[in-house]
Order: C-alpha cells, then sequence, then structure tokens
C-alpha cells in the first residue's frame, strides 16, 4: 500500500469501523470524528514505516486507542473549566496604573 490511491482504499475500508470504535470510546460524534480524522492523519504520516501491511487495519484501531488514552490523560491534568464558573477562585489583580 503506497501512495494515494492505496490512502483513499485504506480509508474506505476502515473508516467507518474506526468511527464506531472512536464512538464506543468517546461517546460523542464530533471527538469521535477527530479521533478518526486524527488516526488517519497519524498513518499520512508514519504508516509507510510499518513492514507488513496485513496488518494496517490492527495498527490502526491501536492507533486510534492510543490517542483516546492520551486524549483522556491530557484531559485529566489539564481539566476544562467554565471561566464563570470559577471565576471566585481566580486572584484578583489590579491593573497597573
Amino acid at each position: 500500500m503506497t501512495g494515494a490511491l492505496d490512502f483513499e482504499n485504506l480509508v474506505t475500508l476502515h473508516y467507518a469501523g474506526l468511527y464506531r470504535f472512536a464512538l464506543s470510546l468517546t461517546h460523542d460524534e464530533s471527538t469521535a470524528a477527530d479521533l478518526t480524522q486524527q488516526t488517519f492523519y497519524i498513518w499520512a504520516a508514519k504508516g509507510h514505516q510499518l513492514q507488513d501491511r496485513t496488518k494496517a487495519k490492527s495498527w490502526l484501531y491501536t492507533t486510534l486507542h492510543r490517542e483516546f488514552l492520551a486524549g483522556q490523560r491530557r484531559q485529566t491534568r489539564f481539566p476544562h473549566h467554565d471561566l464563570m464558573a470559577v471565576s471566585n477562585e481566580l486572584p484578583s489583580v489590579d491593573p497597573p496604573s
């Protein structure tokens, strides 16, 4: 599998399954779509390193799962908070005069 045509075939063959897998992990359609797209982006950058092309499917699923776990770790380390909800916890800073 080399070239644009083979990449298109890979996407055609595995996109739906990868998306369903991502959706089962994230329970959010847009996050699942982003995760699936990120997986194919990584394949475009690093897929040439895979020597046995028959293992492309397992490589894609493993990569998607690792990206999901990395996102979960990132979210745990750096949680998102609504600014209005935590405004009372922010220090007050006076503007310079």
